[in-house]
């Protein structure tokens, strides 16, 4: 077994070299994070390895025929982090000093296995020196060296088609936190993985985002800001705000707050609701009185809350 795994690591290292990133990376940068989206713009070099459906909002790892994916987080040249499904397992590997944030491996009278289960990171779960939950541990998972890895999910045939599988990636989205350099410093990052079937290894691995300064922890999920209102998705109450409204720390414009189509009892309820709104973001330093007094008035002469 041992042999094997080798062996399909330094194929699939070669295959990884030929390829290069393989994926188009799309850059934005907000704060001290800077947040990538990973995507595959080109034809799968597997296209029968895809499960039904695809899905394109992330880099697809079904199969070893697949290929893998490797990633240079920063930029920098050096390789960071690669993901790679073996036909038994999808894993990330580490390359150099990277570490994965994981649960410690099975340990048995004879020995420690060599690979060990990722957790399923929620949003906002925060990503540093310290692991966020005491049964979590920071570990090296070295590539081809010593072939140690973390697994999301294995799944092995019990008769065609069944497949009896284990992991905690099964059916789910989360997140996968990463320790790796940058000039000899340490830096924190956040991966977002997809696990949308049940009863199959394999995933999409579709964005991350690493933390700038050194040493400093990150939230996952923190960076992506879908609707560019300068509030990260995961505390944004209000997804799709328009381009240029202003907006308060969860992410609502007034008009979010206050829909014309809301249920209002009459006009004048629809015409307070604003006004409270605005006052708030007077207080805030959000909007100027002038600005105020205009939404008001807006909000006064339309048909906002009337009966139809």
């Amino acid at each position: 077994m041992f042999a094997r795994l080798l062996k399909a690591r330094l194929v699939l290292l070669l295959a990884l070299a030929t390829q290069g990133l393989g994926p188009a990376l799309s850059f934005a940068q907000q704060t001290n994070i800077v947040y990538h989206q990973v995507s595959y713009t080109n034809a799968h070099p597997c296209p029968i390895c895809l499960p039904p459906p695809w899905d394109d909002s992330g880099y697809p790892i079904f199969s070893s025929w697949g290929g893998g994916l490797v990633l240079d987080l920063d930029g920098d040249g050096q390789l960071d982090v690669g993901f790679a499904d073996d036909d038994m397992s999808f894993y990330i590997f580490g390359f150099g000093s990277t570490r994965v944030l994981t649960y410690p491996p099975v340990c048995y009278p004879y020995g420690c296995e060599i690979n060990s289960s990722l957790p399923v990171l929620g949003a906002g779960t925060t990503i540093g020196p310290t692991p966020p939950d005491p049964n979590l541990i920071w570990r090296e998972t070295l590539y081809i060296i010593q072939p140690y890895t973390g697994t999301y999910n294995s799944c092995i045939d019990i008769g065609y088609p069944e497949q009896a599988c284990s992991g905690f990636w099964q059916g789910v989205e989360g997140y996968t936190g990463v320790e790796f350099y940058i000039s000899n410093e340490v830096h924190y990052a956040w991966i977002h993985v997809g696990v949308p079937f049940i009863g199959l290894q394999g995933g999409y691995v579709r964005e991350y985002a690493y933390e700038t300064r050194p040493n400093t922890p990150i939230l996952a999920g923190a960076g992506k800001d879908s609707d560019h209102d300068g509030v990260w998705d995961f505390f944004d109450q209000c997804p799709d705000t328009p381009a240029g409204a202003v907006v308060d720390t969860n992410g609502c414009s007034i008009a979010q707050l206050c829909p014309c189509n809301g249920p209002w009892k009459n006009h004048g309820e629809y015409v307070k609701a604003v006004e409270s709104v605005a006052a708030r973001f007077v207080q805030e330093g959000r909007i100027t009185e002038q600005q105020r007094a205009a939404i008001v008035k807006q909000a006064a002469n339309s048909d906002c809350g009337k009966v139809r």
